[in-house]
């Protein structure tokens, strides 16, 4: 956690602890989209038009990411990523319902993406073959690409995603620490700094990082003073920062309530990305069999 310049907050704090982080891995990927695109699909976006995600007809869960495509060799067409942490049995099934309604809706043809990055291999089904049917999208797993990808970035938003990629495990910590290197260097102030080393911790939980990228920070010499952050003044920190412990439980149960409904993590990552017990989630989850429109 980076050192925090501010008499008002115990210097235990960790405001990343109950992060939203289905919020902060799609605000990451909104940024980077394009280039994301670019790199790992080899497509040509400078005729991109962003596409919206939010059809006519009711939807549980809502597209990712989809842009309209123009290129010399297919012409118009819309291309739709899904941003995936965990396997998922019915990602088949999904992006099939997802193209049915970028169809519905633009009458274009679809070629669909999901980027996988958890941990170890995707055991997804990708394709669909029926008598009269034959369906299917392609599969990019981050855990496969070199991190040397980012790494030469000077974009932090990408840079800090060679942490999902491809590198011994041994070598973890020096990536952590090449990655904040860099960082330091392209922030333009601190704020910003902050903001990229709080993205990088919530990422690392996906490969059980989020220690050692803590205990790196910790060592950065960032004297950031958080009640300048404009998350804090927005009350997005509320809770732990006011020192009440009703506020603390009802900002974990939103971020739970979250994760599990977009089914991005499991349980046991979900209670390691937020620091909360397995039978807070689990009592959660139970709700959520009973009411699928819980809210916090």
């Amino acid at each position: 956690m980076s050192k925090l310049n501010t008499q008002n907050v115990n210097k235990n704090t960790n405001p990343r602890q109950h992060q939203d982080f289905d919020k902060v891995l799609k605000k990451t990927f909104a940024r980077v989209y394009a280039s994301l695109i670019h790199r790992l699909l080899g497509l040509d976006l400078s005729k991109t038009v962003k596409l919206p995600t939010t059809f006519s007809r009711t939807k549980e869960k809502r597209p990712d990411f989809a842009v309209k495509v123009s290129t010399e060799v297919k012409g118009d067409h819309i291309v739709h990523v899904e941003f995936q942490g965990r396997n998922d049995e019915n990602m088949h099934k999904r992006q099939l319902g997802y193209y049915n309604d970028f169809y519905w809706e633009f009458d274009l043809p679809i070629v669909q993406y999901v980027i996988y990055m958890g941990i170890g291999k995707h055991t997804m089904t990708t394709s669909i073959i029926h008598e009269s049917l034959q369906f299917s999208y392609k599969m990019i797993v981050l855990n496969e690409i070199d991190a040397d990808l980012f790494l030469h970035s000077d974009n932090p938003h990408e840079l800090i995603l060679a942490i999902l990629c491809h590198y011994d495990k041994k070598k973890a910590p020096d990536i952590i620490h090449q990655i904040l290197d860099k960082l330091q260097k392209l922030a333009r102030n601190e704020r910003e700094l902050h903001e990229f080393t709080t993205d990088l911790e919530i990422l690392s939980g996906l490969r059980k990082l989020q220690s050692e990228t803590k205990k790196q920070v910790d060592k950065m010499p960032i004297t950031y003073d958080l009640t300048k952050d404009p998350r804090f003044i927005e009350g997005k920190l509320e809770g732990k920062l006011e020192g009440t412990i009703e506020g603390e439980l009802k900002k974990a149960r939103k971020a739970v309530i979250n994760l599990l409904k977009n089914k991005i993590l499991d349980i046991d990552q979900i209670a390691q990305v937020l620091e909360v017990p397995l039978d807070f989630i689990k009592k959660i989850q139970d709700e959520l069999k009973k009411n699928p429109n819980l809210k916090a």
